[in-house]
């Protein structure tokens, strides 16, 4: 099993190389193909309960961090600038 689990990941850098190689901006789309390779396996009884949790909170961890990266980076004014209120908080008040 453990051959088989480091068979998956060998898979995955393999993919995730290869999406490099080729300039794919989104790579959440080879995550979500591994998610679906390690549901395959898990349903042919090819990984332990175990196994498969590891792997699927560890691969759904780089998706919610993709996404948050590029969220980030299509709305670069949310959270970088300071609310108004904070910035008249800020100033100092003329007499």
């Amino acid at each position: 099993m453990a051959l088989l689990a480091v068979c998956v990941f060998g898979g995955w850098g393999i993919a995730k190389l290869r999406a490099w190689f080729r300039d794919d901006d989104d790579a959440t789309v080879t995550d979500r193909e591994m998610l679906h390779q390690i549901r395959k396996l898990h349903g042919q009884g090819e990984l332990t309960d175990t196994e498969y949790r590891s792997i699927k909170n560890q691969i759904s961890e780089r998706i919610r961090q993709h996404e948050t990266l590029k969220q980030s980076a299509d709305n670069p004014a949310n959270g970088s600038a300071p609310a108004d209120d904070e910035r008249k908080a800020s100033q100092p008040k003329s007499a």
